[in-house]
């Protein structure tokens, strides 16, 4: 995904982050005639502001969202696929459950570090793209 962005293909418009709610409820809709189901994208939003690095604003997290799925349209995600739904789920599941993990074991702590440290560092990639 980082790839994409990097090389511009992945352009997240203005009204895409105004219009939050209705660009996350236009992924959900891949799903309406899927037999697999998946959790709602736009309340990665909580998530991720709960757990990201404080200095990035929700619009940031939105735009990182919004990335997101513009990456499952460019690369023609299909829900009914199971790789592709995996790769969704599992995006989303693993952002949404940063607040359930065993601090104990260290398989854990390390998994969570890094998924917050990947998402953090995409986070500040976004803003320094944005001041370019």
């Amino acid at each position: 995904m980082k790839g994409l962005f990097h090389r511009g293909k992945l352009k997240v418009k203005k009204i895409q982050i105004e219009k939050f709610k209705r660009t996350c409820t236009e992924f959900n809709l891949k799903y309406q005639k899927s037999q697999n189901i998946i959790q709602e994208v736009s309340l990665i939003l909580t998530a991720l502001d709960r757990h990201a690095n404080k200095k990035y604003d929700l619009d940031i997290i939105k735009e990182f969202i919004c990335i997101f799925i513009l990456y499952t349209q460019y690369m023609h995600m299909d829900p009914n696929n199971i790789v592709d739904h995996t790769f969704m789920y599992y995006f989303i599941h693993n952002i949404l459950t940063l607040d359930y993990y065993d601090k104990e074991k260290e398989e854990e702590v390390k998994f969570h570090d890094q998924l917050i440290n990947n998402i953090n560092d995409f986070l500040e990639e976004i803003v320094i793209r944005k001041s370019r």
